[in-house]
């Protein structure tokens, strides 16, 4: 990556945020087909000047939101390439996103209070 490109994209990490916002929102209003085009538009970028997983130090959010919405697609992200950043606690995320699909409502409510501790 060119010089000025990666200056870029570590000098911009805010616009990381208001895309796991957007998500956010969008699940919530249950836009199913939007949240689609979003992610897609994401994870065509995932390596670009713009989102630069490997190199910006990303919103453990976005992170997290990221694996899931793959994961939920049925196209998890290759995770021996995309991870989470060392400084972040990945093993709480790692945690939730193995057990998002469990009907224990006490465990979903015990992993959203371990990945919110992180934010």
């Amino acid at each position: 990556m060119p010089h000025e490109q990666a200056s870029w994209s570590r000098s911009h990490p805010a616009h990381l945020g208001s895309l796991a916002l957007y998500i956010d929102e969008l699940l919530i209003a249950n836009w199913r087909i939007s949240v689609e085009v979003l992610f897609q538009a994401i994870r065509d970028g995932l390596d670009s000047i713009f989102i630069d997983w490997q190199h910006q130090l990303l919103n453990p959010h976005f992170h997290f939101l990221a694996f899931l919405v793959a994961d939920f697609q049925g196209r998890p992200l290759d995770r021996t390439v995309y991870r989470f950043p060392t400084r972040d606690n990945p093993a709480t995320y790692e945690a939730a996103l193995q057990q998002w699909r469990t009907t224990d409502l006490d465990m979903v409510q015990r992993l959203v209070s371990k990945t919110m501790a992180g934010w």
